[in-house]
């Protein structure tokens, strides 16, 4: 009986790890309440040549998940988490607005979106950003900051 319970035991931790991903960027996404998603930037028009970045995205919010992975984990935040935050009592208008850059970017699907890099190369979507933290869109993002 107790070689019975070892195995089934044993058999329940094996299926849980298959169903936990590996790949930190997934895991943070989705322990948080959000779908990992990834974008190429695009360089200019050229999709070939664009690097591949990790996202979560949160109805409809999107943040970068190294970010993510910063906050949750090292209690550090990027500037781009920072300039998220400064949205709860500023009104941003702009990624230049907190020194950052606007650039283009693919999903696997097809869809274009505008993303916001910022000096330290942490990422958040524009519209995202511009919404702010007082923005019904950004509601489930924000939860899984508080």
């Amino acid at each position: 009986m107790r070689k019975l319970i070892l195995a089934f035991t044993l058999c329940l931790f094996n299926i849980n790890a298959f169903s936990t991903p590996s790949n930190p960027q997934i895991r943070v996404c989705n322990i948080n309440g959000g779908e990992f998603w990834s974008y190429k930037v695009l360089a200019g028009d050229e999709i070939e040549q664009a690097d591949e970045i990790g996202f979560c995205r949160f109805d409809e919010a999107i943040m970068g998940s190294i970010s993510l992975i910063k906050f949750f984990h090292e209690d550090f935040k990027t500037q781009a988490l920072a300039g998220y935050f400064k949205t709860r009592k500023t009104k941003v208008l702009s990624c230049e607005d907190l020194n950052a850059l606007v650039v283009k970017s693919i999903d696997s699907l097809g869809e274009f979106k505008n993303l916001c890099v910022f000096p330290d190369r942490s990422y958040i979507g524009e519209t995202t950003l511009l919404r702010g933290w007082n923005s019904v869109e950004n509601l489930l993002l924000n939860s899984n900051l508080l």
